[in-house]
């Protein structure tokens, strides 16, 4: 779920939702193909949601019943903890979702920084 999630340090509260709270933007917690995943709702047709992770390129079409919980908190390994439904955060994650079109060149440029600094550091243990 970059670049809003940091998988493996980030910790994330979900809850039961309530059916308005399924809407464009949202990240449910939900189960495809007998696994668990947690994606953001890109939009809704006739009950059927078309959820997108925030680092992927691909999409996937659920039934409501599949959705289990909705992402209430973000919680930083700083001890920062993010509210959902901040007006920022759901102003950033609307204009992530607006960018999808370019989002595969977002994330390169978004990782760039770490893959750099990465073949930095090979390059030092080869020396």
């Amino acid at each position: 779920m970059l670049p809003f999630l940091h998988g493996g340090k980030d910790k994330i509260q979900l809850s039961p939702y309530r059916p308005d709270e399924l809407k464009k933007g949202t990240v449910v917690f939900f189960k495809y193909k007998n696994q668990y995943a947690v994606h953001r709702i890109i939009s809704e047709k006739n009950g059927v949601f078309n959820i997108q992770g925030d680092g992927n390129l691909t999409k996937e079409w659920v039934e409501k019943d599949a959705i289990i919980a909705v992402m209430k908190y973000i919680c930083r390994p700083n001890g920062k903890v993010i509210d959902c439904n901040n007006f920022w955060y759901r102003f950033c994650t609307n204009c992530w979702i607006a960018l999808r079109p370019i989002r595969k060149q977002l994330l390169w440029l978004y990782k760039l920084p770490r893959r750099i600094k990465r073949k930095v550091k090979t390059q030092d243990k080869q020396k």
